[in-house]
């Protein structure tokens, strides 16, 4: 008798776990560059796959108006402080989490007690639990410390530094100083106009890492090998090895350094690198990207991107110039010691320009190694 009313018992307990999981209407706030919101997705995916009845919308508040609106009309409502105002944030009828500890802590339990039908609204009262997470608003994101911070991290992250190595071969092929500067100016301007208009969000930088991988790898050893010829090159070991090297061969890289170095090569080499180079951008540039494409946002997104994009350029911008006064120094220094004498300063200027390739082989053979490791 006694255990037919156990069995009663536990059979009343578990309809009324069913029953409460099949009243519930959970709805869940995330951000798509957010960090914590991706693991508290993939526990809210489980929990739903487990609570088959459960109702869980999901809104994503970083890209679309509409979601963030709703999100803070519910925040008004519970009389939230903006300061506690984050993603993740899971909504119920009475209750609400904040924060991805507090959701995979308590969620669960709270769903399975609660006997409370209906969706989440502006007029529901309701208990909060808060715990840490990221800003609900996209634009507390950016702040200025914030984007000078991502944005300087950026021009110097794995892909652009392969991209600098690049630009400094680039630039130290081309002889004549003017060239130099005009070429450099060029490459770094369409570098950074292929960052802003990716930064308008027409294509998401996220779409080809794994390009962006293989990109800075192969420079890595690229570069790597080039040092190591280059020095041995100090050493005359290169002429040798040039001089087996048949004319017709050495006559058609003349033309292809030429192509490359042209203005519409310079312009190709900027627009297929800076492509590439963009896949490797911090989550910053990419939530801009998404941050632009809400309508409301744009005005304030824009200024940002501009100073964004001309941080990331910086680094660029400083090779042109301290190659530029190198130029100088090598000229100068090669005009004083010549003594009006053209054969010295002939000799004079090839020398140190034979010291300074040196130096730039031995960065593209410790760089380009360091990119392999990384």
């Amino acid at each position: 008798m006694k255990r037919g009313v156990f069995i009663v018992v536990l059979m009343l307990l578990m309809a009324t776990s069913a029953l409460a999981i099949e009243n519930d209407c959970v709805y869940y706030f995330y951000g798509d560059q957010c960090d914590e919101c991706g693991i508290t997705t993939k526990y809210l995916d489980t929990l739903g796959k487990k609570h088959t009845d459960l109702q869980l919308t999901k809104f994503e508040v970083y890209k679309h108006d509409t979601n963030s609106k709703a999100l803070e009309e519910l925040f008004d409502s519970r009389k939230v402080p903006k300061s506690e105002r984050q993603i993740p944030a899971v909504f119920m009828t009475n209750q609400y989490f904040v924060g991805k500890n507090s959701i995979t802590t308590l969620l669960e339990t709270s769903i399975i007690s609660n006997s409370e039908e209906g969706c989440p609204g502006a007029g529901n009262e309701s208990i909060g639990i808060h715990g840490s997470g990221e800003p609900s608003n996209v634009l507390d994101l950016f702040t200025f410390l914030a984007v000078t911070k991502e944005a300087l991290k950026d021009g110097f992250n794995k892909t652009n530094v392969a991209l600098l190595l690049l630009f400094l071969v680039m630039l130290g092929a081309i002889k004549n100083e003017d060239l130099m500067v005009k070429r450099g100016v060029l490459f770094l301007g369409v570098v950074g106009a292929v960052y802003f208009i990716l930064g308008l969000g027409f294509v998401s930088v996220k779409d080809y890492e794994k390009i962006t991988f293989f990109f800075y790898k192969s420079i890595g050893v690229i570069m790597a090998i080039a040092g190591l010829v280059r020095i041995k090159g100090f050493f005359k070991t290169w002429k040798m090895l040039a001089g087996t090297i048949p004319e017709g061969m050495r006559a058609r890289a003349r033309k292809i350094k030429e192509g490359l170095l042209s203005t519409t090569g310079v312009m190709l080499i900027g627009l297929v690198t800076g492509i590439i180079a963009a896949g490797g951008t911090t989550k910053t540039f990419e939530i801009l990207q998404g941050s632009f494409s809400a309508n409301s946002n744009r005005l304030i997104v824009f200024p940002m991107l501009i100073y964004y994009v001309f941080l990331m350029i910086v680094p660029f911008t400083l090779l042109v110039v301290a190659m530029h006064l190198i130029m100088d120094k090598i000229e100068s220094h090669a005009t004083k010691k010549s003594e009006d004498d053209e054969e010295k300063l002939n000799l004079w200027r090839a020398h140190n320009t034979k010291l300074f390739n040196f130096v730039v082989s031995c960065i593209l053979l410790v760089v380009g190694t360091i990119l392999l490791f990384v």
